[in-house]
């Protein structure tokens, strides 16, 4: 994802800044050929419309409106960012594609099969992360921030690329096998944007387990299952599983006898690791 950058008052009307929005196009938001598929419509609407001047030809609707909520964005907004030109998507959507329905039987029909095989690349790219990116660079790339480039494919999306986190529900479901009914979470140590206790939670509900009335973390029963999340230490059992980084996610039956330290510890006073949920 291109970086954050602050834009000052006056900077915002100038063309560097409109230019950050249209390598944005062609290299992060669209790529190449989309962005394609939106020039070619564009041009296509205004000359249809410039040639028959009908009344009902909403073409300088949407280019304004597109060009509106493009440029109203880039001028108000002192970041630089991809997701503020979200407003002007359904006017490149109407525009990139409703060309095709006027073109002629082999063009259009080239044209569908076109896009729709473009559509299902950026799909299996964003959704699976196959492929590596496609881009081409021009003489004199600078070495960092947006660069001098076209991309025509990439896997990389706003969050990153797809994560394949630990396989909770099944983790779950055997804990619910062990006569556990009842899951609670260590929120000081599941705390993390991809895993904290709100999330732990309802995946915990699609196993068929739920919460107590009233939490105590001193005081957990023997059949509630308390999940945390621990730094590894030498010389302990297997984790129940592991987070991408290599944390140890336990799920420990019963209370704690005293306070602990809930970050970074590597011992969990009476709690008892379920043995049939540990993973081979």
């Amino acid at each position: 994802m291109p970086p954050l950058a602050q834009v000052g008052l006056l900077d915002r009307f100038g063309l560097d800044n409109l230019a950050f929005y249209g390598w944005n196009f062609v290299n992060f938001q669209f790529l190449v050929p989309l962005t394609g598929f939106f020039v070619v419509g564009t041009v296509w609407a205004l000359r249809r419309f410039f040639k028959s001047r009908a009344d009902d030809d909403f073409t300088p609707e949407l280019v304004l409106g597109g060009l509106g909520a493009l440029v109203g964005t880039a001028v108000s907004i002192k970041f630089n960012d991809p997701r503020y030109t979200l407003g002007c998507l359904v006017y490149v959507a109407v525009l990139g594609t409703g060309w095709i329905t006027q073109a002629g039987r082999r063009l259009g029909l080239g044209a569908t099969i076109a896009l729709a095989g473009v559509v299902v690349l950026n799909t299996a790219a964003v959704t699976f992360g196959v492929g590596a990116t496609v881009r081409v660079l021009f003489s004199g790339a600078p070495s960092g921030g947006p660069q001098r480039q076209v991309t025509f494919y990439s896997p990389v999306s706003s969050l990153g690329g797809p994560e394949r986190g630990p396989a909770m529900v099944d983790l779950f479901e055997a804990a619910r096998a062990d006569r556990v009914r009842y899951v609670e979470v260590d929120s000081a140590s599941a705390n993390r944007p991809s895993f904290n206790a709100d999330g732990v939670y309802a995946l915990a509900r699609v196993a068929g387990l739920d919460r107590q009335a009233a939490y105590d973390i001193h005081a957990l029963g023997p059949n509630v299952a308390l999940v945390l999340l621990r730094t590894p230490a030498e010389n302990e059992p297997p984790p129940c599983t592991n987070l991408d980084d290599g944390t140890r996610i336990d799920l420990v039956r019963g209370g704690m006898s005293s306070p602990r330290s809930t970050r970074g510890s590597s011992t969990v006073r009476r709690a008892r690791p379920l043995e049939r949920t540990v993973r081979d």
